[in-house]
């Protein structure tokens, strides 16, 4: 009797000194995580209720309060949504194919100023996080006249005799524009990287110009720099792909019109129609709304189109959207205060 009740004790007092490691680990794993900006939430708080594409966040104890859905991302199975308020923000992931609901942060006063993805990374305020959004790195700072590369491992410069490639770690300059009779400014980088779009001011009028790869510039002819002498017409630019530059053309009634030009063949490919209006571009892609209040998608280069949602809701406004790698699909976001998303097959 005396051996099995010793037998006993040791065992007992082996699961408690078990059981104690178990919950060390347990408790060190969770302050790692939130070292690295993870909330570690084990509570299944939310879910996604379907209705054709219609899919609504369902927040069962108000745990998000007052947060809205102000930016999505996408990676063909998992839809990340990120919802703020003034004082804070949470960032939730929706398995498409589990019908499932995962909390990655919540209610996180760190993270409320937005959130954008670089690359393969995410950047929240000055801090890229990873695809498990774990903390990688300080996001580079930079001063007005240079512009980061996506890779964030070199920079533009302008110096007084032209506009240079400097690698962030070994400092290595490389001169892709020779300023000669003009002085160049580093302007836009496509997201590849392999862009390059610079300007020159030239009596008080920009004039941009594409960085060809045998370093050779391309002059740009886009229609609002024709507007520029007048004070009420302003026109804003970005890349939408390493071939694509978008113009907008906002006049004093803030009307605007949309021109999307090919860099390396110098040739305006679309124009938007004034009776439409909520353009929303990405990549090769735009939504809006057509004439009736439809939400329409087209690919502004192969002339796809097509109806996501019909009219019986004109005020419906799309908002954000994101497309899978193989096209197939779209997430899209409109202009409600419902935490809702749809997602469209294409």
């Amino acid at each position: 009797m005396k051996k099995s009740l010793k037998l006993v004790v040791i065992l007992f007092l082996m699961m408690i000194f078990v059981g104690a490691a178990v919950s060390v680990y347990k408790n060190y794993k969770e302050d790692k995580k939130k070292e690295e900006g993870l909330e570690v939430i084990n509570v299944d708080n939310y879910k996604v209720k379907r209705s054709g594409n219609q899919y609504t966040l369902i927040d069962k104890e108000n745990r998000l309060k007052d947060k809205e859905i102000t930016n999505i991302f996408y990676d063909n199975k998992n839809i990340y949504l990120y919802l703020k308020d003034e004082n804070e923000a949470s960032i939730l992931k929706y398995n498409v194919d589990k019908n499932k609901v995962s909390v990655i942060m919540e209610n996180n006063k760190d993270i409320k100023d937005d959130i954008t993805k670089i690359g393969k990374n995410y950047k929240i305020n000055n801090t890229l996080y990873d695809n498990n959004f774990k903390k990688v790195e300080q996001y580079p700072t930079v001063s007005d006249s240079e512009l980061l590369y996506p890779d964030l491992k070199s920079k533009l410069v302008k110096k007084d005799d032209g506009v240079y490639k400097v690698d962030l770690t070994t400092n290595e300059e490389v001169k892709l524009v020779d300023n000669k009779e003009e002085s160049y400014i580093p302007y836009l980088i496509s997201n590849d990287g392999k862009t390059i779009i610079v300007k020159n001011i030239k009596d008080n009028i920009n004039e941009l110009y594409y960085v060809k790869d045998t370093d050779e510039l391309e002059k740009i002819v886009v229609k609002g720099y024709e507007l520029k002498d007048d004070e009420t017409v302003s026109s804003s630019y970005e890349l939408l792909d390493k071939e694509y530059l978008l113009e907008i053309i906002t006049n004093s009634d803030d009307v605007k019109t949309y021109n999307v030009y090919n860099v390396t063949t110098k040739q305006k490919i679309y124009t938007s129609d004034k009776k439409c209006n909520n353009y929303v571009f990405l990549g090769t892609v735009v939504v809006y709304n057509d004439s009736e209040g439809n939400i329409v998608y087209k690919n502004y280069v192969t002339e796809e189109s097509k109806i996501l949602l019909n009219k019986e809701d004109k005020s419906l406004v799309p908002d954000k959207f994101r497309l899978s790698t193989d096209n197939y699909s779209i997430v899209l976001t409109v202009n409600q205060k419902e935490r809702m998303f749809y997602i469209f097959y294409l």
